[in-house]
């Protein structure tokens, strides 16, 4: 596992930021892995921003590039009880047995998401560009939805267990508040 890098800042508000490797956009793999991130961000908004109340901001971000990169992300005035929660948010997608009904309901509206992200011009020739480099064929963006749309609770459980693991840290903020420890075994 890789070492947590800390930089000490102090703050009112201390910043996690865990990043980890994802599947290629060629991978078959690849749509299940960006349902498991939406399924682990949705899950860190809920329980660190939503219910607790921990942060102004948690979710789990994606660079799409030839190798997608994950994320976790949260600013926390209580960073250790922050860090045990995403650990649960991730665990909790590699371990549920979702339903597929509830499956298929998480699926719709994220597609739905992702059409309403790429409605502008911009959105759409970002979408193109990075077919055309990264999948060899513009015309790749109008099956991305499809592929999506074929996810399975199993699938996305297979590719959070493949993917998410290995988390590099960066914690920037008080480090008298949390043990290097905390921020390991992901």
């Amino acid at each position: 596992h890789p070492a947590p890098i800390m930089v000490h800042r102090p703050s009112s508000t201390n910043y996690l930021y865990g990043i980890y490797r994802g599947p290629a956009q060629t991978s078959p793999d690849y749509p299940a892995y960006r349902v498991a991130m939406a399924l682990v961000g949705s899950e860190l908004a809920r329980t660190v921003r939503e219910e607790r109340g921990l942060s102004y901001v948690a979710y789990a971000p994606i660079e799409d590039r030839a190798v997608a990169m994950g994320g976790l992300y949260a600013s926390a005035t209580l960073p250790t009880l922050v860090i045990a929660l995403m650990r649960q948010a991730v665990e909790g997608v590699r371990t549920a047995r979702i339903p597929e009904i509830t499956m298929q309901r998480f699926v719709h509206h994220y597609v739905t998401a992702y059409y309403a992200d790429n409605e502008t011009n911009g959105a759409q020739a970002d979408e193109i560009a990075r077919a055309t480099l990264f999948l060899g064929d513009p015309r790749a963006t109008a099956r991305a939805a499809a592929a999506f749309e074929r996810v399975t609770a199993d699938a996305v459980r297979h590719a959070a267990v493949r993917y998410l693991h290995d988390v590099q840290f960066v914690y920037v903020g008080d480090t008298l508040v949390i043990r290097r420890q905390n921020l390991g075994g992901f």
